[in-house]
């Protein structure tokens, strides 16, 4: 009974430490697969910083419109500039953008030579002086 009561007490330690070591085997795996996953969203987040201080750039632009847009002075100009308007007893002034000619170089003139000019043909206009108060 000694030997039985003594394979029990071996099979209960090696039960026991098996039972602690998957138990240590379970934890180990548990964290590792939480550093796993911590190195994912750090790189998740080294990802996302550039993005992330571009809208923060945005909000603040948006933020700093709105500002603008809330003061009395904003309306006015818009008023003045985009709509036309102009308070009672002022006249207000459409001056047009000045056009800017093209640069064109000048062409040089040459006189025709001689034999290049041809025989002047005459007008409509010419016709009908001739024909109503006879030749020069």
């Amino acid at each position: 009974m000694k030997n039985e009561t003594r394979r029990q007490e071996r099979w209960g330690l090696v039960a026991a430490a098996l039972t602690a070591l998957l138990a240590v085997g379970g934890l180990g795996w548990g964290v590792w697969q939480q550093v796993h996953r911590l190195q994912e969203l750090a790189a998740v987040e080294a990802e996302l910083r550039p993005l992330l201080a571009s809208e923060q750039e945005r909000k603040q632009t948006l933020l700093d419109a709105l500002d603008r847009a809330s003061s009395p002075d904003y309306t006015e100009e818009w008023a003045r500039v985009n709509a036309g308007m102009a308070r009672p007893g002022e006249v207000r002034l459409i001056i047009p953008p000045l056009q800017e000619t093209p640069d064109i170089p000048p062409t040089p003139i040459r006189p025709a030579s001689p034999s290049a000019q041809q025989p002047h043909s005459p007008s409509f206009w010419e016709k009908l002086w001739e024909r109503l108060f006879g030749e020069d």
